[in-house]
């Protein structure tokens, strides 16, 4: 059986909208040959999380869960600072290596809206030879503030730092990528340093593939018919 890394920072008892993909996902993996392994947060790190234990019910009891505990908001709220993946980004690299070390994976599956997170994609291809999916559930690089006028939440500055950031790292998290899932009608990927509009051609989702430096995509098979 091959053995998948999930990387999602939000998971279960906490009740965060970008855990529920993996959550869902869980119960048909290993009928599916493939034996998953969850690296996410300590949900006491997660700031002004939702706890729902009823979730942990709703995935196999025998799932192996590693917890990621990181500086806690309350050590850093106090200075206005409380950004989760500043806050944790280093001690959660660090214990996705220690497994990709330790273990045999044959593939790192990232589902998150932490977006930060994506760059531990190319970092963990480059040092251990294993290959990466990138789960996008909004787009990274979001010019909908910009579009429309309207503040962002936390203000512009933290997020023209955070879209800063983003044209920095999603260029080379998307180039090599194995593969990227999406399920938006319209998503903007930089890659190369060159926009490509991909477009989903079904309301349930699209699979994302490089080919020939190309992005290529290929619609998701809805229940009761066939993919397109």
């Amino acid at each position: 059986m091959r053995k998948v890394l999930i990387v999602s920072p939000h998971f279960a008892p906490v009740n965060a909208p970008d855990m529920h993909r993996v959550r869902l996902a869980l119960p048909y993996l290993r009928e599916l040959g493939w034996e998953p392994v969850v690296l996410c947060l300590d949900p006491a790190t997660v700031e002004g999380a939702v706890f729902d234990p009823l979730l942990e019910t709703t995935y196999p009891h025998d799932l192996r869960i590693v917890r990621v505990k990181g500086i806690s908001p309350r050590a850093t709220r106090w200075a206005g600072f409380g950004n989760l993946w500043l806050r944790v980004g280093r001690a959660f690299a660090r214990a996705g290596e220690r497994l990709l070390a330790a273990e045999k994976f044959d593939l790192v599956f990232i589902s998150t809206t932490q977006f930060s997170a994506f760059g531990l994609g190319p970092r963990w291809k480059r040092r251990f030879g294993v290959p990466y999916v990138l789960d996008y559930q909004d787009p990274w690089i979001n010019p909908y503030y910009r579009d429309t006028k309207t503040r962002p939440p936390g203000g512009r500055l933290k997020f023209a730092l955070s879209q800063w950031t983003a044209r920095r790292i999603e260029p080379q998290a998307l180039r090599e990528a194995g593969r990227v899932v999406l399920r938006l009608t319209r998503l903007q990927l930089h890659a190369g340093g060159k926009l490509s509009l991909v477009r989903s051609c079904a309301r349930d989702g699209a699979a994302v593939w490089r080919s020939g430096g190309r992005f290529c995509c290929r619609t998701l098979p809805s229940p009761g018919g066939a993919a397109h």
